[in-house]
């Protein structure tokens, strides 16, 4: 087949999201023999040459928060009409207003519809409206819905009664490895001797909840915090002031350097409330932490019995993390716990083969 995978920022992994998705799958697909293009972005990935064997195109996009994905997902989906693939699978709701493009030329529509993305505080009316549209038309114009939770597949069932096949994420088991003490020591950390999260800093994903309850934490531990606030300097502005010295903010962090603090972390915060299966827990979970989660459909689902659901009542995370804190033994056996679950349900190979069956039935 000739495949076409839209709604990413581009390949090799240069950001969180889908793109580990869009990369691992593309590589996959192209070793079973198919035809591979990956569409990005030029601000992320300015190189168009192949890509072990994937095609890639990457345009430049507007540079806004309303703007950027939506005249990437116009000029990704304009040009594979254009080239009149077989197949476009769409990560995301964003290429969804432009999906009849090619649809009339004869492609096949596969999408996936990802979280609840019109519920996120960053978008305005016009934006919730817009994400709002994009599910429904998903519902009328893809010849296959793929959600990745089965929170997300019973959201569309109600909503739209529409079916979707189930196919979660996956994620790699991680070990230390001796090039991480570097990294820890860059940030003044010691391994196991802090507690981590990491998101992009919108207000859903709740990093203002877990640094309000840190400071009732009467622990030195540091809380280190991973990400960036891309046109949101006021929020990230009060996430700086709601922090303590406690605190470390490293800025988004990619590739060894973050995976370094995943694999050395005592505790891993969850926060996020809105999408469906996140790839930033499946990855704490697969190098071993301790997971405490924000008590939300999504969540609980991924961390089974392998992780602490909390709910965001005041003091209840500040005291889950004092027990857990003063329990390492337990924060071992949570890791384990978590480590045997995405060995079991979260693995990479058997995901990736359930796309490809999909790709190929559409």
């Amino acid at each position: 087949m000739k495949i076409a995978i839209l709604g990413v920022r581009g390949i090799p992994v240069s950001y969180g999201g889908f793109e580990p998705l869009a990369e691992r799958l593309a590589l996959h697909l192209v070793e079973r023999g198919h035809q591979v293009v990956v569409y990005g972005d030029k601000r992320y990935i300015d190189e168009d040459s192949p890509y072990h064997g994937v095609e890639r195109i990457n345009f430049q996009t507007l540079r806004s928060k309303a703007l950027e994905k939506l005249s990437g997902a116009a000029l990704q989906a304009l040009h594979s009409s254009w080239r009149a693939v077989d197949v476009v699978l769409m990560l995301g709701l964003s290429p969804i207003a432009f999906a009849l493009l090619p649809r009339l030329r004869g492609c096949r529509l596969v999408a996936n519809v990802d979280g609840l993305e019109w519920k996120r505080g960053k978008w305005g009316l016009a934006g919730r409206t817009y994400l709002k549209a994009s599910e429904r038309a998903a519902v009328q114009l893809c010849h296959t819905l793929v959600a990745d939770s089965i929170g997300m597949q019973q959201y569309y069932l109600d909503e739209y009664n529409a079916p979707t096949v189930f196919i979660p994420y996956g994620a790699d088991l991680e070990e230390p490895q001796s090039a991480d003490s570097r990294v820890l020591a860059e940030l003044g950390l010691a391994p196991r001797n802090y507690v981590l999260q990491i998101c992009r800093f919108e207000p859903e994903n709740n990093a203002l909840w877990s640094l309000e309850e840190y400071r009732s934490v009467k622990r030195d531990l540091p809380l280190v915090i991973v990400g960036d606030a891309p046109y949101a300097d006021a929020y990230e502005a009060k996430l700086r002031a709601a922090a303590d010295e406690r605190t470390v903010f490293t800025g988004r962090l990619s590739g060894e350097r973050l995976a370094a603090l995943r694999r050395n972390a005592m505790i891993y915060i969850h926060g996020h409330e809105v999408g469906g299966t996140n790839p930033s827990l499946l990855e704490a979970m697969a190098a071993g932490n301790c997971v405490v989660a924000n008590d939300v459909i999504f969540n609980r689902e991924v961390l089974g019995d392998a992780g602490i659901a909390v709910d965001r009542a005041p003091g209840r995370l500040a005291e889950t993390l004092t027990a857990l804190l003063d329990s390492p033994e337990l924060c071992r056996a949570r890791g384990e716990q978590a480590r045997a679950r995405i060995e079991s349900a979260y693995n990479w190979p058997a995901v990736l083969a359930q796309y490809e069956r999909v790709l190929c039935d559409v």
